[in-house]
Parts: C-alpha cells; structure tokens; sequence
C-alpha cells in the first residue's frame, strides 16, 4: 500500500479536523492574532504541525486523549525538541482547553507571536531559566490541566 503524499494527507487532516482545531482556527485565522499569518496543518520535515506562523516561528499543536500514553508524550517530547532545535516555538494545548477556554489559549498564543514580533519588549519573569521548572519545559503544560500538576503532563 502506497503512503499517501504530504499534501494529500494535510488536505484530508484539513477537511477532518478536531472541534478544537476548527474552533481555535476560527480565532486565529486571518491575521486575527498581532497580524501574523497562521497556516493549518502544514507539513514540516518528516512532521505534520497543527498550526504554523513562518514568520513568527511558532507552532501550535492541540492534542486529543490519545496524546495522554506515556509512549505518544515521549513522541511529542521528541517533536518538540526537534521543531525546536528547527528555531521554532512550539506550544501545546489539549482538546479541552481550547475547547472550555479559548479566550485563555488565545491570549497564550498573542503573548508568544507579540514575544517573536518584539523580542527586544519580552520582559523575562522572574526566576526564569533553563532549568527543571522553566518556561522551555512549561511550554508542553496546557491552560489547567498540565499546569496544576496533573500526572497528564509530559514533564510529571
């Protein structure tokens, strides 16, 4: 059976998308967030991203319960590191968070294109390093549940 081409599968990813997907690119789209321009399902290096700001180098990933499996975080954890070690910021979220707090996953994602946008105007927080409990390794944690300590994060 033949593997289906890149831009075949970011098509049918496309038309199948989660609710949360639709519904955050409902917000996102059109240079809705700090004018920046997003692209949806976007192959990338052996990769497919949910979301894609080139310019801005951030990526947004929305992740379903099947993400939840000690295997598929250590996937994500590889991706992540790759995307990143690529120059690019990558932020997660789960389903459920977009879902139940759009407005709080929008805000996440203006902070970070405003960050990249304005690097010289980011004011570090405090206590903020590279490491155990950083902002790098937080940026897996989702709106509530991955930050109040939940064993669903890929960092517990």
């Amino acid at each position: 059976m033949k593997r289906p081409k890149p831009v075949n599968l970011t098509r049918k990813l496309r038309r199948e998308s989660t609710d949360a997907e639709q519904s955050l690119w409902m917000n996102i789209r059109d240079g809705q967030i700090e004018g920046a321009k997003l692209c949806r399902q976007e192959s990338f290096g052996n990769y497919i991203v949910d979301f894609v700001s080139f310019a801005e180098r951030i990526i947004l990933e929305i992740d379903g319960g099947q993400h939840n499996s000690e295997e598929v975080l250590e996937k994500d954890r590889l991706r992540t590191q790759w995307l990143e070690n690529a120059g690019y910021r990558v932020i997660r979220f789960w389903n459920s968070d977009v879902l139940e707090n759009m407005e709080g996953a929008v805000f996440k994602i203006q902070e970070a294109v405003k960050e990249r946008k304005h690097p010289h105007l980011a004011s570090p927080v405090k206590g903020e390093g590279r490491g155990k409990g950083s902002r790098r390794e937080r940026e897996d944690l989702s709106l509530e549940g991955r930050k109040n300590g939940k064993k669903d994060d890929a960092t517990a």
